[in-house]
């Protein structure tokens, strides 16, 4: 499974049109609040036109978008296929969420579900985790648990819940301000400056999140699954800025060059691709008759950027992203 350069291109284009069109009205609306505010007329007629054309623009993508999510979910509900999952996914999925589960100590047992022909993965709350039936299909026990543990390190920081608190908060926000501006002349500027104001302030803590998430299961799992779990990723999906997630290669290198994180913690038992036969229960200790494969070896450009290096002079180690030998004191050429 690799991902397409147009599919990426693609994604890209759309991503910064839309940070784009974000930008110029946060801007012009922003100044022609102020010009109101100040009672300048002139400046305040001059960026009308614009901001107004902006406004209905947004509102516009924003409908439309809603009503494609309703429709393709409406029309993928219609065309799915009536496949059964695997049962031999459904208990690798099963025990590898137990076994994570008692390494980073949660009592209350969660229950995992597949998503068919997914390859996303995501903690939607009340102890329920989904990943993606390509991900259970095609990443080995190690990659697996590193999604596992990043999708469980959100129930336990609370993000589930934070951003389920939040959305109801700025839905109600957004209303208010349309029934307090919608009888205001420039009203419909007012509300969409401030609808994009709301997506910036939004993105940092969505990132913030996410990296938490990642630092969180690295902790307890060791660094080594998680980012091993990202370079999958990376390789399959859009490696780009979103409005929800930052890019996978930073995520990644936050990681990598992280010291006080240790590569590995406790064993995760490695099983091929496909099990060929069914695990039986949730108990992690059960009996799996299944051929064990050798772990596959991580990838050493990862540690690139944080592998140390040694002094021509001395020889003596000398720790990444330091410039000279503490020893000899010589300076190493970049």
């Amino acid at each position: 499974m690799n991902k397409s350069p147009k599919r990426q291109i693609v994604w890209q284009i759309w991503f910064w049109s839309q940070i784009a069109l974000f930008s110029l009205m946060l801007v012009s609306g922003s100044i022609y609040a102020i010009a109101s505010f100040l009672d300048l007329t002139q400046a305040s007629l001059l960026v009308y036109p614009f901001a107004l054309q902006l406004a209905r623009s947004l509102q516009i993508l924003f409908y439309t978008s809603i009503g494609l999510v309703i429709v393709l979910g409406y029309y993928r509900k219609l065309t799915r296929r009536k496949k059964l999952i695997d049962q031999s996914l459904k208990d690798r999925l099963r025990l590898l969420v137990s076994h994570t589960e008692q390494r980073m100590m949660i009592r209350k047992p969660v229950r995992p579900f597949i998503l068919p022909r997914s390859a996303n993965a995501a903690n939607v709350g009340r102890s329920r985790i989904i990943v993606g039936e390509k991900l259970v299909q095609s990443m080995d026990d190690q990659e697996l648990t590193g999604i596992i543990g990043h999708e469980l390190a959100h129930g336990i920081q609370h993000h589930v819940l934070i951003k389920a608190m939040l959305f109801p908060l700025l839905m109600v926000l957004a209303i208010s301000l349309y029934l307090i501006t919608k009888s205001f002349p420039g009203g419909t500027i007012l509300v969409w400056t401030i609808f994009a104001g709301i997506v910036f302030a939004e993105i940092p803590l969505s990132w913030k999140l996410e990296y938490s998430a990642d630092h969180r299961s690295a902790e307890v799992l060791g660094k080594n699954s998680m980012i091993r779990a990202l370079t999958y990723l990376r390789d399959i999906h859009y490696d780009g800025p979103s409005f929800t997630h930052p890019p996978l290669s930073n995520r990644i290198n936050r990681l990598a060059n992280d010291r006080k994180l240790k590569e590995t913690l406790g064993e995760v038992p490695v099983s091929p691709v496909m099990p060929s036969t069914s695990i039986g229960g949730n108990d992690p200790k059960s009996a799996v008759s299944i051929q064990k494969s050798a772990p596959v070896e991580f990838p050493r450009y990862v540690y690139a950027a944080a592998a140390p290096r040694f002094c021509n002079i001395c020889g003596a180690q000398v720790p990444a992203g330091k410039s000279k030998c503490g020893a000899c004191g010589t300076t190493l050429k970049s």
